[in-house]
C-alpha cells in the first residue's frame, strides 16, 4: 500500500528529485541498519553495534620501532 502510494507521488517529478528521495532512502536504510545498539550491563551504557570488516579495504602500516622506547624516555628506565 505504501509503495504503491510513494510511486504515485514520485510519478511526476523530475530526476533530480528522484535522485534526493533515493538519497533520503538510503540515508533512512542506514539509520535502520546502525540503530540496532549493543547494551553494555556492566557499565550501564548503550552504543552501536560495530561492523565487522570496516576497514578491510584499507592497508595499515606501523613503523617498524613502534614498540621501541622513546629516547627521551630512557633515562627513566
Amino acid at each position: 500500500m505504501a509503495t504503491e502510494a510513494l510511486q504515485k507521488e514520485i510519478a511526476g517529478l523530475p530526476e533530480s528529485d528522484i535522485n534526493i528521495l533515493l538519497e533520503f532512502a538510503h540515508f533512512l536504510r542506514s539509520r535502520f541498519e546502525n540503530s540496532q545498539m549493543v547494551e553494555d550491563v556492566d557499565n550501564n551504557v548503550t552504543y552501536p553495534k560495530r561492523k565487522l570488516g570496516f576497514l578491510a579495504d584499507t592497508f595499515i602500516s606501523i613503523s617498524p620501532d613502534f614498540d621501541d622506547l622513546p629516547e627521551c624516555l630512557k633515562e627513566y628506565v
